[in-house]
């Protein structure tokens, strides 16, 4: 599984519909890579933070700072009722 915190991983889970038929296998994985190294370059904690904010249910706080939403991302800051709202 792909981590966002280490990127350890290269695996993901990626739905492509194309339209266009694609010929030979080997355009498919051509096309795949290429998404991938897309979606490498833009997804990481920084731009998660950019479109997320925390609901604390504990503190009945709305968490908006993008270093506080990136703290809160963090594995080992994990609290019950704690939630991560994307903002689109």
């Amino acid at each position: 599984m792909f981590d966002m915190f280490g990127k350890t991983s290269p695996e993901r889970h990626l739905l492509l519909i194309n339209t266009a038929a694609m010929a030979q296998p080997e355009d498919l994985q051509a096309e795949l890579e290429g998404l991938h190294l897309l979606l490498n370059s833009v997804d990481d904690i920084y731009h998660c933070a950019l479109a997320c904010e925390i609901a604390d249910l504990n503190r009945y706080k709305k968490i908006t700072s993008r270093a506080q939403v990136a703290a809160y991302l963090q594995p080992e800051a994990s609290k019950p009722f704690v939630f991560v709202m994307n903002l689109n």
